[in-house]
């Protein structure tokens, strides 16, 4: 009985110390649970923080979508409008060698002909730079892209927006091609006027000096009006210019995560020059993970 005892005091602290050492292990199993429970809370703080930089990123690139929209418009009417004034100007040409031709009044046509040649090589480094905005519209509708299928179906709604560039490029493509047949059309009447001048030149001696005094002087008002109009034009593009906002500038950089450093520095994230900025921006006032 008394060896019993003794063997059942053993298995008594046995598994009295087996209880304190599964006690021990429980402990240190709750410990790592609250530990996976806290980083699963600060990933989806991150996440959420990521959706927000997200969403004041493509609200950004709307309203820079939206003013660019306007520039081009603003600055295809007022190309539209220079081009039916120099038809016009070309009309009334038309009419007054019709009437009177002479060396003087040829001189004072091939200045303005020179004029409309000058004017046609601004239209067409205006195009150029439309073409410039395209290709960089392009790029960044690639960019947001890419964004797309690396946030997966957390971004589904900036396919949206890519769609919406698509369109936007497409129609500024359609509208840069309707230019470009303005700019021959406005080659044409050039060429036409140098035509209708060599048609003429034989009516030199034939006309009357005052009537031809007068409406050299008329057409002299028609150009310098024109250079008026011109003028006019460029200065109200430049004020309308000068109101334009300025680049989008990235929002809440100071609530970033290291989750957020992760995706802008992402290898596979194209590197503009906008997110380079923004980058830096997001450095500047917020503290990166790793480096605490």
């Amino acid at each position: 009985i008394s060896k019993e005892c003794r063997d059942a005091q053993a298995e008594s602290k046995r598994l009295a110390s087996l209880l304190e050492a599964y006690k021990t292990k429980c402990t240190d199993l709750q410990e790592i649970l609250d530990k996976y429970y806290a980083t699963i809370h600060t990933h989806e703080t991150e996440v959420a923080s990521l959706k927000s930089m997200l969403s004041s990123e493509r609200e950004a690139s709307e309203k820079h979508l939206r003013g660019m929209q306007s520039a081009f418009q603003f600055q295809l009417t007022a190309m539209q409008e220079a081009a039916e004034t120099a038809n016009m100007r070309y009309e009334e040409l038309y009419t007054l060698l019709t009437i009177t031709d002479t060396a003087a009044a040829l001189r004072e046509t091939d200045k303005h002909i020179k004029a409309v040649e000058k004017e046609r090589d601004i239209i067409r480094e205006e195009k150029q730079q439309l073409v410039v905005k395209s290709a960089k519209q392009s790029e960044e509708i690639w960019a947001l892209r890419k964004e797309v299928n690396e946030g997966k179906a957390r971004h589904k709604d900036m396919d949206s927006l890519t769609a919406s560039l698509q369109a936007q490029v497409k129609e500024q493509a359609d509208e840069i091609s309707a230019l470009q047949e303005r700019l021959q059309t406005v080659s044409d009447h050039r060429d036409e006027l140098h035509e209708r001048v060599d048609a003429f030149e034989a009516l030199v001696a034939e006309q009357d000096v005052a009537k031809f005094l007068r409406k050299r002087e008329a057409m002299a008002n028609g150009i310098f009006e024109f250079d008026e109009d011109q003028r006019h034009a460029t200065a109200q593009w430049d004020r309308y210019e000068a109101g334009l906002p300025p680049p989008p500038t990235f929002a809440e950089e100071g609530a970033q995560t290291d989750l957020s450093y992760q995706y802008l520095e992402a290898s596979g994230i194209p590197r503009g020059l906008g997110r380079s900025q923004r980058l830096m921006q997001i450095k500047k006032y917020a503290h990166y993970v790793g480096d605490s």
